[in-house]
């Protein structure tokens, strides 16, 4: 156990086959059904599946023997993990009640925190998602507590946290992330999670726009992984493709996605966007339709979410409504916040392609509040500079000068650089995404040589009011002063 814990994968094995093999021939079937367990889990750990497999078999070979016991119910968890990954959840499910039952009646803590794992997972996969992430937080209060073992603990917490991320439930993502950090630094030895950790916290940092923490936590999990720990370090690579796409930087972007690829990890929808943004739309399409589907809800929506952009830039409008239906359809079976704002952002952008931008506006309002009630800010953006475009093509210049001023100062302070450009583009012409009404007017005003108090009279402004507007003029326009502002503003077609 503690050789696992702290990295030493294949002694650890040994060390845990060799306590397996003594236990049997000591004549403690029960102990050797536990060990076998445990072989079976620090295998599966490493993608070592058949080796797991083979384990688990002996395992309940030794406990068919046995009378009532709690390894009986240890053995009923892979298989009820082996039936729900199969595609059949509904009967995951009394297997792991089952199993439940029997932790209770041996009060074995490990067992039932994993028979209300499986249980949650299974419940969430049917959509019945508040009920089982119900599941997942009481399995999460008795970790917490300190109720199971350190190995089943660091599994417990990277399940629930990969749980939650497979539908977007944001929140519970963050904070259960936290608690395994905070279980993480305190213990400096551990490798067995730590570099999983910070996998998992990178993701959640990146959604709530913390980017600068999440590579730097991205690069530390690389670190503390080296080549354990496969699955963490291709959604290690995923991820960090993800923040170089966000930020603009594309070769890097590619780098990162073809290395989570050979490592066996669906590049998509991240590599299918960075095509998009090359100009390379018909391989971003190509790659989106009639590829395997997506591993849980939160990959597929993010999936008919990229589809939906892609169709619309190609001009397959059917093929987007298409997706967004899908869409809609999946956000409505999960429930969460986040899924709900990303099917009305896409049914608000497919509205205004149609042409009905008045239809647009309710949904892509929707999506801009749910996204900043939960704090994502680059989602949040997005749906103002869409909100912007609506409210433009109804001929609400104000109001669209406004969503697109919020949209930029967002974009600006994440350096997402594509999505500056984008915002430049999505405006239409005659349109300044930059300066809004009242700043132009600001500007208007200091370009035909009035102080900063005469405009603050003219205007029935505050001389500080005017500073800060003026100053927020010179930033967004990349100036250092009036003249220059003016001249730009001239050029752009905002001043006479």
């Amino acid at each position: 156990m503690a050789g696992y814990l702290i990295g030493q994968d294949e002694s650890a094995e040994r060390a845990m086959a060799l306590a397996h093999q003594a236990w049997s021939e000591a004549g403690d079937p029960h102990r050797a059904a536990r060990a076998a367990f445990w072989l079976g889990l620090m295998h599966i750990d490493r993608d070592a599946f058949a080796q797991a497999s083979g384990w688990f078999a002996r395992g309940q070979r030794i406990v068919e023997g046995l009378g009532e016991c709690a390894e009986q119910g240890l053995m009923l968890v892979p298989v009820g993990v082996h039936v729900m990954r199969s595609g059949d959840p509904t009967a995951a499910l009394p297997l792991f009640r089952d199993a439940g039952e029997v932790g209770q009646r041996f009060q074995d803590h490990d067992l039932c925190s994993l028979a209300r794992l499986g249980e949650g997972q299974a419940l969430v996969q049917l959509a019945r998602t508040e009920e089982g992430m119900r599941l997942l937080d009481e399995v999460m209060v008795g970790i917490v507590a300190n109720e199971s073992s350190p190995l089943v603990t660091g599994l417990l917490y990277c399940a629930v946290i990969e749980t939650c991320q497979q539908v977007l439930d944001l929140r519970r993502s963050s904070e259960w992330t936290e608690a395994l950090s905070d279980w993480c630094v305190a213990q400096p030895d551990l490798r067995a999670h730590r570099g999983r950790c910070l996998v998992h916290r990178a993701e959640v940092l990146r959604y709530f726009g913390a980017w600068g923490e999440a590579l730097v936590d991205l690069e530390r999990a690389r670190a503390a992984l080296g080549d354990l720990q496969r699955p963490a370090v291709r959604a290690a690579c995923y991820e960090l493709g993800e923040l170089h796409r966000l930020r603009g930087e594309l070769d890097a972007a590619e780098e990162a996605y073809f290395e989570a690829s050979r490592r066996g990890h669906d590049p998509r929808p991240g590599l299918s966007l960075l095509r998009l943004l090359q100009g390379r739309t018909e391989e971003a399409w190509s790659s989106l339709v009639g590829q395997p589907g997506a591993s849980g809800p939160g990959h597929q929506a993010e999936l008919l979410a990229a589809t939906v952009e892609v169709a619309l830039v190609s001009g397959r409008l059917d093929e987007a409504r298409s997706a967004a239906d899908q869409l809609g359809d999946t956000a409505r079976r999960c429930g969460t916040d986040h899924l709900h704002a990303l099917a009305c952002l896409s049914a608000g952008r497919i509205l205004l392609a149609g042409g009905d931008a008045a239809g647009a506006c309710d949904p892509l309002r929707a999506s801009v509040q749910t996204w900043q009630r939960i704090e994502v800010p680059l989602e949040a953006a997005r749906a103002r500079a869409s909100f912007g475009a609506a409210r433009l093509a109804l001929g609400d210049g104000e109001t669209a000068a406004l969503e697109f001023d919020a949209a930029r100062r967002v974009f600006l302070a994440l350096g997402a650089r594509p999505d500056l450009s984008a915002l430049e583009q999505l405006a239409g012409p005659g349109a300044d995404p930059l300066l809004t009404q009242r700043e132009i007017e600001v500007l208007g005003h200091a370009a035909r040589g009035l102080t900063n108090g005469e405009i603050a009279q003219t205007l029935h402004l505050s001389p500080h009011t005017v500073r800060r507007h003026l100053q927020n003029v010179f930033t967004k326009l990349g100036v250092s002063t009036r003249t220059a502002a003016a001249a730009v503003a001239r050029e752009r077609g905002l001043l006479r």
